[in-house]
């Protein structure tokens, strides 16, 4: 069990490092299970990425991605193909996505070799999208706030009696990318403000809920309340 834990940071710290050949870690993780609905097996991925916090327009948004395969249960034998998307979905309405990964001819090249099995991986990679004037809807001075979603899509197969594919797609939201076009004219939305002045409200609601109720008095003729040991 400690050999298993340790070979899966090794593959973290490695893929932490190979990623950083532009210097960028990759600070977060995304896992993924799936339940085959016949109960054949269980799926368990996990994707390491980085989100940049802010981006401009006439730049790339690149997420570097790793995928690990943590599992593959009962009949389920190896990733088909896989591939990863990254979408921002902008506060202007505007949708912008790119992804990465592996068809199943690329994949049975060289005899499977990048056919996943469970302990293997794949990246990191990066998935690059423009930003551009056109697709963010930006003028010079604007800027909007874009969250972004993952997409895990996967092709399953299943050994014998089943031996055919079947597809897993997940979806996740992984934060949220401010895009600008130049320096902002007027005034900034704050939005780590607004993320601070959530917390805060919660924080308060929070603490009024847990907060101590106050000793009630003794009731006129009761016993008087219990002293302290070694109180006088």
């Amino acid at each position: 069990m400690l050999l298993a834990a340790a070979f899966v940071l090794l593959l973290i710290v490695g893929a932490s490092a190979s990623a950083a050949r532009g210097d960028t870690a990759l600070s977060s993780k995304l896992t993924l299970t799936n339940v085959d609905p016949n109960g054949q097996g269980v799926s368990t991925f996990t994707v390491y990425y980085h989100l940049p916090q802010q981006v401009q327009v006439g730049t790339n948004l690149t997420v570097p991605v790793y995928l690990y395969v943590d599992n593959l249960t009962k009949l389920m034998s190896f990733l088909l193909d896989y591939s990863v998307q990254v979408s921002l979905t902008l506060s202007n309405g505007k949708e912008i996505s790119g992804h990465a990964g592996v068809n199943s001819t690329n994949a049975a090249d060289n005899f499977g070799a990048l056919q996943l099995h469970a302990g293997e991986s794949w990246g990191p990679t990066n998935i690059t999208m423009p930003m551009t004037q056109t697709n963010t809807g930006l003028s010079q001075g604007q800027e909007a706030l874009g969250n972004a979603t993952m997409t895990v899509d996967a092709d399953v197969w299943f050994n014998e009696p089943v031996n055919f594919y079947r597809p897993e797609v997940n979806q996740s939201s992984i934060g949220n990318v401010v895009l600008a076009n130049g320096t902002p004219s007027g005034p900034q939305p704050n939005y780590a403000g607004f993320a601070l002045v959530g917390f805060g409200v919660i924080l308060v609601a929070v603490t009024v809920g847990i907060r101590p109720k106050k000793p009630s008095s003794p009731k006129a003729g009761g016993p008087p309340p219990s002293k302290a040991p070694g109180s006088v």
